[in-house]
């Protein structure tokens, strides 16, 4: 079993012997490709982030009512690319359930282990109390577990919101032959432990994934959150210094389950929801000490009206290797 994760110029082919199991490309404004994410990158042109694989990928189109599926599937790994329009719905929970369920349904017909998914709202703070999108969105993948009766490991997850409030919703997922370990921070709170507080249901999500046999660990979304509240609202620089020491501790709970890991550098998205604080908050990411293996910063909003900046991104063993190509 392999897989690699690697960056390279946009439209650069993938190394000789490797195929691609998805291309992902991020620009305000998509060329019209399914794998294109609409957020903007906040320094350089942006690279594409192949997932590659060494056996032949094949690759499906299905058509949902109010959207789209592509399914690119190896031996050992599938990733499914979803947009739909919220507006076929009659709301965001309504959505979000039938989104979820294709997700349930991908385990069904392909591999059965879901292993991360990334959300990508359009206006995920649109709307007071619970009818904010982000608690409905969050309701609606409660919904859909809970008919399903889905008693599996609960993924890593991100859900970041597109500042385009007419934007489609934008899900991708990996699944695998195998199921990956939650790994949990010790300075957190399980999310699907959150108390009433954060709306009716919880997020269901676990803190990372660890899949063994390709040494990856996939990073949920990870923000500036001790226990289960938010420290220092609305502050971006003690947010990130906070957002750091999660990670931190998030990479050595990681590390305690795969030893090998040790000296591998994480590859990170940055979201800001604020562009013109990425000056400040990649000053902090650098005088962290941390290294990082690649570093993307996006514009994207995040889920709490009170959180300014946002990671995620996933650790990939020196062995199975992840690097720049192109």
């Amino acid at each position: 079993m392999s897989l690699r994760i690697l960056h390279c110029a946009p439209g650069a082919a993938a190394p000789e012997g490797l195929h691609e199991l998805a291309r992902i490309h991020c620009a305000v404004t998509p060329s019209g490709r399914l794998w294109d994410l609409p957020l903007q990158v906040l320094e350089g042109a942006g690279e594409d982030e192949l997932w590659c694989v060494p056996d032949t990928v094949r690759s499906a189109l299905i058509q949902l009512s109010g959207g789209t599926i592509e399914q690119r599937s190896s031996q050992d790994f599938s990733i499914y690319w979803l947009q739909l329009d919220p507006a076929e719905f009659d709301n965001f929970t309504d959505a979000t359930r039938y989104a979820w369920q294709q997700v349930l349904y991908s385990l069904q017909a392909g591999h059965p282990c879901l292993l991360k998914a990334w959300h990508y709202l359009p206006g995920i703070n649109a709307g007071q109390g619970d009818q904010e999108r982000y608690r409905q969105f969050c309701q609606g993948r409660q919904d859909t577990l809970t008919r399903a009766g889905f008693t599996g490991p609960l993924p890593a997850a991100t859900a970041i919101g597109i500042p385009d409030p007419d934007a489609p919703l934008v899900m991708y997922w990996l699944t695998g032959h195998n199921a990956g370990h939650n790994i949990e921070n010790p300075r957190q709170i399980s999310a699907w432990e959150y108390p009433r507080d954060y709306g009716p249901s919880s997020p269901n999500f676990s803190r990372a994934t660890l899949a063994i046999e390709p040494g990856l660990l996939l990073i949920s979304g990870t923000a500036s959150v001790v226990g289960h509240a938010t420290s220092h609202p609305m502050q971006t620089v003690s947010q990130t210094i906070e957002m750091l020491t999660n990670l931190d501790k998030l990479l050595e709970a990681g590390n305690s389950r795969h030893q090998p890991m040790v000296a591998a550098r994480p590859s990170l998205r940055i979201y800001l929801r604020d562009p013109a604080d990425w000056r400040e908050v990649k000053r902090q990411l650098f005088d962290s000490g941390l290294r990082f293996q690649h570093l993307l910063p996006l514009a994207g909003d995040i889920c709490r009206r009170d959180l300014m900046v946002e990671l995620d991104g996933f650790l990939l063993d020196s062995q199975a290797g992840g690097t720049h190509v192109g």
